[in-house]
């Protein structure tokens, strides 16, 4: 019988915006704000009082929840 070794949780990290292109989401500060106004991004933490950041598990889950292609019919 061999013993499993429980995984250490991950560290939470935060992202910045720049972090946000560099993982290849292409929107800019505006477009960002204008998603997480309509639901549809998932919101910024504050970090301190002029600094904010996006959580990185936050920003796994809604890109996996993204297509991986625009437009291609699934029927097709």
């Amino acid at each position: 019988m061999t013993a499993t070794i429980p995984s250490k949780p991950r560290p939470q990290r935060f992202l910045s915006a720049k972090d946000l292109i560099e993982r290849g989401i292409p929107y800019s500060r505006v477009q960002l704000w204008r998603l997480i106004k309509a639901g549809e991004f998932p919101r910024p933490v504050q970090l301190s009082k002029q600094r904010s950041a996006w959580r990185e598990a936050d920003i796994d889950d809604w890109m996996a929840a993204r297509p991986l292609a625009i437009g291609k019919s699934e029927a097709a």
